[in-house]
């Protein structure tokens, strides 16, 4: 055969054998390389191939599908025709929303300081809540995951609300404790998510109890003859849940000085002391009124202080 068409052959031999095995080869490569091909593009995607940039972008996405889902759980209900919410008989909810505000004056001067304040309003009303539950136990301190983890193993957490804050503090942690730099508006996404989900989590179903008067005399008899020494009956203002009925309830408690008129409290008790049947002169009434069949202590706390 001819040299030069023996040549010709296997140069076409060898051409159409590449075109053959060039899927293969770069099958292989990509699954070889498809974590470094995946973090080449991302980085690309972001304009940030040799900078330092955090990802957060699916995180965000995340987080904000998981509060849409939360804030469904715990929609408030709609009260009755015949009963209307009532105010708060306090500023609280002002103060909530001062604390907002405040929020989104520090981010615009730093945004990741704007999430470390936010981080700590939902620290607070997690503490809130389980004081408003009795939960707390008189512990003195508590963070904000030993009382996410109390609030979710006694059911009183919603599933989509335990995710949206575990989500929030895996980015929150990420934000402000990471090596890289997050991009401003990413910030200010998770941000604006955030105080959603403190939204959500003070509209949880729940009683909230006020001090209306912080003690007055207890008596042993009906006419009020003859006053029990030690301690005085705390007048409590208590909020339904969906603050659609106001109440007023009485228990004995030796904290004599320490109650203060329309300062919100904890739910907690001690059965220390414990008090048989029981009058209390009305503060409005000035009469004995019943007071309680047989009681223990009330020994909750002013929420400021928690």
């Amino acid at each position: 055969m001819n040299p030069e068409k023996l040549f010709e052959l296997i140069n076409g031999a060898i051409a159409a054998l590449a075109k053959l095995l060039w899927p293969i080869v770069a099958l292989i490569a990509l699954l070889l390389f498809r974590k470094d091909i995946t973090d080449l593009f991302h980085r690309l995607r972001k304009g940030k191939l040799f900078g330092q940039e955090l990802e957060l972008d699916p995180e965000v996405r995340e987080l904000r599908l998981a509060v849409d889902q939360a804030e469904r759980e715990v929609a408030p209900q709609v009260p009755p025709e015949s009963e209307t919410p009532v105010e708060a008989s306090d500023s609280g909810e002002l103060e909530a929303e001062e604390e907002i505000a405040r929020l989104w004056d520090d981010a615009q001067a730093s945004p990741e300081i704007g999430v470390m304040r936010l981080s700590a309003l939902l620290e607070k009303e997690l503490r809130l809540l389980l004081g408003s539950l009795g939960l707390l136990e008189r512990d003195t301190r508590i963070t904000a995951h030993q009382a996410l983890a109390r609030l979710s193993t006694r059911g009183s957490l919603p599933k989509h609300t335990t995710q949206s804050l575990r989500s929030f503090w895996d980015l929150r942690n990420k934000i402000v404790h990471g090596h890289a730099t997050p991009e401003t508006r990413e910030v200010l996404s998770v941000l604006d998510i955030g105080v959603s989900l403190l939204r959500t989590i003070r509209a949880i179903p729940h009683e909230i109890n006020y001090v209306y008067h912080p003690g007055v005399p207890v008596y042993a008899d009906s006419v009020g003859a003859e006053q029990r020494p030690g301690v005085v009956a705390v007048i409590l203002e208590t909020h339904s849940p969906g603050r659609v009925r106001v109440t007023k309830r009485v228990y004995p408690t030796t904290r004599l000085d320490y109650y203060k008129k329309g300062r919100r409290v904890t739910w907690e008790w001690s059965f220390d002391n414990t008090w048989d049947e029981s009058w209390y002169k009305d503060p409005d009434t000035d009469q004995p009124k019943p007071g309680w069949r047989s009681s223990a202590e009330f020994v909750g706390r002013h929420t400021d202080e928690l």
